[in-house]
């Protein structure tokens, strides 16, 4: 062996796009298959067992269509999902003359398109004469050598693979494929959109590949896409940035303080001024987690052991513990999985650092740690305070806080500064013990950080018990 290549980068939908307007439209088309009446055709079974399948999801259907079924789920506010069902009476097949316009339509409304139904051995002319619109779709054509026939004119009429992604088979397919492989690819990309771009492509076309029982299907044009959970893959540094990433992913042991280490060898020349650190990290429960970034001599903690049973951690993280060291040398991401049972894996991870600013201004720490016992089932609970002497604007708060308790569910906590009063616990995290954790406030931003800084924690359910540790307030001051 003379060179072993490195693995691809996972690559996604580009979801921020889909983001654009709150709502992800699909239209799904089960064209004509058999040649005797189309009131009879084998299609309409893969209708209705789609219709099934989005009322048994959570999706409402809208009356009174002029063309075909519409369904749509709210599941999230900001995320409406939109998906039209089109049986073979709408359109018969990539050559219906006659029925082309209701062809136009939905390719032009909607941001996924997917045709299930006959190539007509290459001779449909649908993907060459339609008028495609600007914003970026993804095409899932299954029908007999679609990647032959179809991917290229969709490409042609899209103009670049910026603003396309094709599904297609390589190889002829079966009928019967196509409602599983329209579920599983719908399921995947609709769940990706709901929840910040986790489905990558390597994800979808895998649970693709497991459904049917062979990989004949595969994306075409994701390779180049910009999307990451963690961010833009495509954007240059300004000047005086610079850009170090390890795509290499790297499985998470379970229960093992050991860990992983993930390893950046940095060339760069220059003095650290600000640092930002994206990390992408799938994982079923993030409250095992504890990830540190070591360099220079240095380690600062990104996350520890927080967000309970939440999934994943894509996130980016502003850190000042190595402002003013040299940019070359060794920069070292550690991941611990401290709990048994759950899984996860490291999938990325980047860091952005600006040369031409200055260092980071280090946050003042103000503490209290006189312990306090909360009382069990008692809406008042108890207040700490921290005098801050100093008077100066609030640029960033950071509230370091440790709290021993038996049912972390029964937890109110609040801060109260100057009038304004925010949340940093609202009964949360179940039946979990203990909150050793740092939140990051801004609702103070722009005030003045002297006077009274108070903490309340109050219990609000019987049998559990706990006390208040310590606590502190990190603030870090506004630019002059």
């Amino acid at each position: 062996m003379d060179e072993v290549l490195p693995e691809n980068p996972e690559s996604y939908p580009e979801y921020d796009q889909l983001w654009a307007d709150g709502q992800l439209t699909a239209a799904v088309f089960f064209a004509k298959l058999d040649d005797g009446d189309v009131a009879d055709d084998y299609n309409w079974q893969n209708v209705n067992r789609l219709v099934s399948w989005l009322l048994d999801a959570g999706y409402t259907e809208v009356a009174d269509q002029p063309m075909g079924r519409r369904f749509v789920k709210e599941s999230n506010p900001e995320r409406r999902v939109v998906i039209d069902v089109y049986g073979p009476d709408v359109f018969h097949s990539v050559a219906d003359y006659s029925r082309f316009r209701n062809w136009q339509k939905a390719v032009s409304e909607h941001e996924i398109v997917m045709y299930n139904g006959h190539s007509v051995l290459g001779t449909g002319y649908a993907f060459e004469r339609v008028e495609y619109p600007d914003f970026y779709q993804i095409f899932q054509v299954a029908s007999c050598l679609s990647y032959e026939y179809y991917v290229r004119p969709v490409l042609a009429g899209k103009g670049d693979w910026s603003k396309v992604d094709v599904i297609s088979n390589v190889t002829p397919t079966y009928y019967s494929e196509n409602f599983p492989l329209t579920t599983t690819v719908l399921a995947k990309v609709v769940w990706g959109f709901e929840h910040e771009g986790r489905a990558s492509w390597q994800d979808i076309m895998e649970a693709v590949s497991r459904k049917l029982g062979h990989a004949r299907f595969g994306v075409s044009g994701a390779r180049g896409n910009c999307f990451s959970p963690g961010g833009d893959r495509c954007s240059q540094p300004e000047p005086g940035e610079i850009v170090l990433e390890n795509t290499e992913p790297m499985d998470i042991p379970d229960n093992d303080p050991t860990g992983i280490t993930s390893v950046m060898e940095a060339a760069e020349q220059g003095t650290v001024g600000r640092l930002e650190v994206t990390v992408d990290i799938t994982h079923t429960y993030t409250g095992d987690l504890t990830v540190t970034l070591t360099h220079a001599g240095r380690t600062a903690i990104l996350w520890d052991r927080e967000g309970g049973s939440s999934d994943d951690i894509a996130k980016t993280f502003v850190v000042s513990d190595f402002a003013g060291t040299d940019i070359s040398g060794t920069w070292e991401l550690r991941i611990v999985d401290s709990a048994r049972y759950d899984r996860g894996r490291l999938n990325s991870w980047s860091l952005r650092i600006d040369t031409s600013s200055e260092p980071e201004q280090p946050p003042a720490r103000y503490t209290n740690d006189q312990r306090r016992d909360i009382p069990d089932n008692d809406a008042a609970g108890i207040e700490s305070t921290i005098t801050v002497p100093d008077s100066f604007v609030v640029g960033s708060l950071q509230v370091e806080l440790k709290v021993t308790h038996t049912y972390v569910g029964d937890l109110v906590i609040e801060l109260e500064h100057r009038g304004t009063i925010v949340a940093l616990w609202d009964r949360e995290g179940g039946s979990s013990d203990d909150i050793d954790r740092t939140f990051s406030v801004s609702a103070f931003d722009g005030m003045d950080a002297s006077g009274d800084w108070t903490l309340r924690v109050s219990d609000r359910a019987g049998l559990d018990t706990g006390s208040l540790v310590g606590w502190s307030l990190l603030i870090t001051p506004a630019d002059p």
